[in-house]
């Protein structure tokens, strides 16, 4: 049997900062570990995107966008299972838990009751890391720009060039875990890649 998990402010702070509201976590999390599993993870991740493509001379395409959702993975018996929804509301988060706990068999693991707690970096360096300048706010206009000069930089050096592609993309990553040990951690990335690809094309 798996007591009851301990509520805490701390669950429904950190939940409510992703975005998640009115849902019994602790419940879900009960769900999910009624089979004996070993331990229950949830990674929940909030991805904010854009994609700017230019060829040929002009803007090819841009992609701008917004990824949400949930990932569970369940140990047991030095096996896991893995699936995800991109629908945070009660009913689809235990319907997640329901068939992936239907798969936990054989298992006398127990889950021992913990109180929720944020989990802390212990690395300064990485604790105290920030962006200086988020790319998501710098202007599409100067995103095209960038993308157009990585078109003309390699034009001038391979003049000759079958095909060329410059893309400019950059993405803000929220994410949120917590675990059946009672663990919760969060943490943001930012990302900021461009490359050019040429396609280039000799004697046939």
């Amino acid at each position: 049997m798996i007591s009851k998990f301990q509520k805490t402010e701390t669950l429904k702070a950190e939940l409510l900062k992703f975005g998640v509201e009115s849902v019994d976590f602790e419940k879900v999390m009960r769900i999910a570990l009624r089979n004996g599993a070993a331990l229950a993870e949830f990674f929940f991740e909030d991805k904010e995107s854009s994609r700017v493509i230019f060829e040929g001379g002009k803007v090819e395409k841009i992609v701008d966008g917004c990824d949400r959702g949930v990932g569970l993975r369940i140990l047991f018996d030095n096996r896991s299972v893995y699936g995800y929804t991109t629908d945070l509301s009660q009913s689809s988060l235990e319907k997640l838990a329901e068939a992936l706990s239907a798969a936990v068999t054989q298992s006398d693991s127990k889950a021992e009751v913990v109180e929720w707690r944020a989990t802390e970096q212990p690395n300064r360096e990485i604790a105290s890391y920030r962006i200086q300048k988020n790319p998501r706010q710098i202007e599409l206009k100067d995103k095209v720009a960038l993308a157009e000069r990585g078109e003309k930089a390699a034009r001038e050096i391979l003049p000759d060039a079958r095909q060329i592609t410059s893309v400019v993309l950059d993405s803000f990553r929220k994410i949120l875990t917590v675990n059946s040990d009672g663990a919760i951690g969060r943490d943001q990335k930012t990302y900021l890649q461009m490359y050019v690809q040429v396609v280039g094309e000799k004697e046939g």
